[in-house]
């Protein structure tokens, strides 16, 4: 039977000792280290929280407008200037008549397009006709009166010269030869009287002609009936104002080929336009459409209200 190997002799350890003694030092250094750390960054974040706080005094305050949100376009996003407007034609007029006077016919309708010249409506006007009718006869009978006194002229002219001719061939007594020359001369002065007399007669065809005209409204520019403010047989007034007195005017016209947009704009604003400058124009009725234009005049007129 083997024997049991030799157990191995432990060291001892019982002389061994911990020198605490030389490191007390350093970990009092370091906790001092770390509080003074700690309360540096505290101090660095109430400065800021401060700074946050009262930022405000030393910048100014910004100032906020509250508006309502809106779509804008590319287009509008360069403008120079956006305003709102209404559109008008550069033209437009109550067309009336020059007289008073009763509505016989009117030949138009709200939507119809006129030429400059083309009758709107037509007063009755029978009496001024038959009174053209007169004057026309009495021209008439003053050019037949005129040519009748030429032909007596041209006889004593001619009764003139032959009695003359015998006179002077000691034929023919002078009295004969004075009394043509008188009766020459009244002939020439009755002439005269009846082509004045005739030009007097013309002048009132003329006048009644105007008159007439008067009856017959038409239109003074090319344009559209927007409104019809009469109807027949309803009394047309110049100036009239409600149906006391008589219509006004018989229709309105308006010339839709030349349209305007009137706004206005801020006096802060005024710096930013000038005459012909682009303007691009959107209408609420046609949606997506954009149509150009240009600034044509600038009326010097303020409104104090709206600045």
């Amino acid at each position: 039977m083997a024997n049991p190997p030799p157990e191995k002799s432990l060291p001892d350890l019982s002389a061994l000792r911990i020198d605490r003694s030389t490191r007390s030092g350093p970990p009092v250094r370091s906790s001092r280290r770390i509080l003074l750390f700690l309360l540096g960054l505290a101090l660095v974040v109430a400065a800021g929280a401060l700074g946050l706080r009262f930022r405000g005094v030393f910048r100014g305050v910004p100032e906020v407008r509250i508006g309502s949100a809106r779509l804008i376009s590319p287009n509008r996003a360069d403008a120079i200037l956006t305003a709102n407007g209404y559109l008008v034609s550069r033209t437009q007029a109550a067309i009336g008549a020059k007289v008073s006077g009763r509505v016989e016919e009117i030949r138009v309708e709200e939507g119809d397009q006129v030429d400059a010249g083309q009758i709107i409506a037509v007063l009755e006007h029978a009496d001024l006709k038959a009174g053209l009718l007169a004057a026309g006869a009495a021209h008439s009978r003053a050019r037949a009166d005129v040519r009748a006194a030429e032909i007596v002229l041209t006889e004593d002219e001619r009764d003139l010269q032959r009695k003359k001719a015998l006179f002077e061939a000691s034929i023919g007594p002078r009295e004969d030869w004075e009394k043509a020359g008188a009766k020459r001369d009244g002939s020439k002065a009755r002439l005269e009287a009846m082509r004045q007399q005739a030009a007097l007669d013309a002048a009132r065809v003329k006048e009644s002609q105007e008159i007439l005209e008067n009856m017959f409204i038409r239109a003074p520019f090319p344009g559209t009936v927007i409104s019809k403010d009469a109807e027949i047989g309803e009394t047309i007034t110049p100036g009239g104002m409600g149906a006391a007195s008589g219509r006004g005017s018989v229709v309105t016209l308006a010339d839709l080929a030349h349209i305007e947009v009137e706004t206005d704009v801020k006096e802060d604003y005024i710096g930013r336009i000038r005459l012909g400058q682009p303007a691009r124009v959107e209408v609420d009725a046609v949606p997506g459409r954009i149509y150009r234009g240009r600034l044509r005049k600038i009326i010097p007129m303020g409104d104090r209200s709206r600045a």
